[in-house]
C-alpha cells in the first residue's frame, strides 16, 4: 500500500514565487533533509518568522519551531514526503554530503531577475556576512560549484565578486558592494544595515574587478587633445599620468563625466578625439575585463563543435556570452 503525505498548495504568482525562493536561500545556506523532511536551523527571529510564514501562506502547512536548550533553534518545514521530492528532486537538494556537493537550482538559474534576486538573499541571510577588516560583502561554502553559480547569478545584476578558491569564499567589495547594496542586498536588517553603512564609504577601487587595460599615456593624449586641464580632474589623474597608477573603471567614469560638462568649449577642436572618447564609453559601459593570471597548453586532440542560436546569434558558456561558433 502506498504511503499518503501531507496535502501542500503550490506557489501561484510571481511574488509567490520569489518567496520560495528566498525559501530555497535559506534551506541552501542553513538547511538539509533528515529523513523525509527538510528542516532549517538558525538563531534569526526574523528569518524564523519568514520560514513560517511562507510555509503557511504559500505551501499551507505550518512549520513547527523547535528550541533545545544549549542548541542551535531548529525548524521543521512539515511538509511532508511530496515537499521534500519538490526540494529534492525538482529543486536539487542534495539528499547526502550537502555542504560538499549542492549548486544553484537549475529553475533559479532561469528565472526572473525578482525571484533570482530572493534567492540570494536567502543564501546571503545565511551563509553571506559583511567583513569589517576586509569592507566586504562576503560567502563562504565548502561547494566550489556553488560558489561559481553565485558568481554568475551576481553578474546578471550587474555584480562583480572575486572567487577565493583557498579560501572557499567569494566577495565584493570597492563599487560593486554598492552594486550588491542596490540591486540585492540582505533581507536580514542587521546585516544590512552593516551592508549599507559600508557602501556608503567604500569608494576604492578593486583591483581584481576594476582594472582596465587601458594605457594612461593613451588617456592622457585623449585628454590633450580635448583641451581639458589635468587640473580639471580629480588628483588620482595625476598619479595615473605619472604611471604611478593604472586605470580603474571608477577613473574613467570620472572622465567620462569630465569631458561631457568640457563639452561646448571653444578650445575642442579635435572631433576625432571626441569620437574615440565615445567609442571607448561604449566599450566598457556595464562590463569589465578581466586580468589573465594563467595559460595552459594542452597538448593533443580533442572533438570540437559548431553551435549556433538562431536569432540571436549567441549563447552562454561558462559565464562568457559567445558569438556563433559555426565555421
Amino acid at each position: 500500500a502506498g504511503k499518503s503525505s501531507v496535502g501542500v498548495k503550490l506557489p501561484k504568482t510571481e511574488a509567490d514565487f520569489s518567496e520560495v525562493a528566498y525559501l530555497l536561500g535559506l534551506i541552501w545556506g542553513d538547511g538539509g533533509s533528515c529523513g523525509k523532511e527538510i528542516r532549517i536551523t538558525n538563531e534569526d527571529k526574523p528569518i524564523i518568522q519568514a520560514i513560517e510564514q511562507i510555509m503557511g501562506k504559500i505551501f499551507g502547512v505550518q512549520a513547527k519551531t523547535r528550541k533545545y536548550a544549549g542548541k542551535a533553534t531548529r525548524i521543521d518545514l512539515a511538509g511532508g514526503l511530496t515537499f521534500y521530492k519538490i526540494i529534492t528532486r525538482f529543486f536539487g537538494l542534495p539528499e547526502k554530503r550537502k555542504a560538499e556537493s549542492i549548486q544553484v537550482p537549475e529553475p533559479i538559474k532561469s528565472a526572473p531577475n525578482g525571484v533570482m534576486k530572493a534567492f540570494l538573499q536567502g543564501y546571503f541571510d545565511t551563509d553571506g556576512t559583511v567583513e569589517e577588516s576586509r569592507r566586504a560583502a562576503s560567502l563562504s561554502s565548502k561547494s566550489k560549484g556553488m560558489l561559481l553559480d553565485v558568481c554568475l547569478l551576481l553578474l546578471r545584476f550587474g555584480c562583480l565578486s572575486t572567487f577565493n578558491e583557498k579560501k572557499s569564499n567569494l566577495y565584493i567589495s570597492g563599487s560593486n558592494m554598492k552594486v550588491f547594496a542596490e540591486k540585492i542586498g540582505f533581507r536580514l536588517d542587521r546585516k544590512n544595515q552593516k551592508l549599507l553603512g559600508f557602501a556608503a564609504i567604500s569608494d576604492s577601487p578593486n583591483r581584481n574587478t576594476d582594472l582596465t587595460p587601458i594605457a594612461q599615456d593613451f588617456l592622457r593624449g585623449l585628454r590633450q587633445r580635448m583641451g581639458l586641464q589635468l587640473k580639471a580632474l580629480p588628483k588620482s589623474f595625476e598619479a595615473i599620468e605619472f604611471r604611478k597608477q593604472p586605470v580603474y573603471q571608477t577613473n574613467l567614469n570620472v572622465f567620462f563625466e569630465k569631458v561631457y560638462s568640457f563639452i561646448g568649449n571653444p578650445e575642442i577642436k579635435d572631433a576625432e578625439a571626441w569620437r574615440e572618447i565615445q567609442g571607448l564609453e561604449k566599450t566598457f559601459f556595464d562590463c569589465f575585463t578581466p586580468m589573465v593570471t594563467k595559460k595552459e597548453l594542452v597538448e593533443g586532440e580533442e572533438f570540437v563543435y559548431d553551435f549556433s542560436v538562431e536569432e540571436t546569434h549567441n549563447f552562454i558558456g561558462n559565464g562568457f556570452i559567445i558569438h556563433n561558433t559555426t565555421l
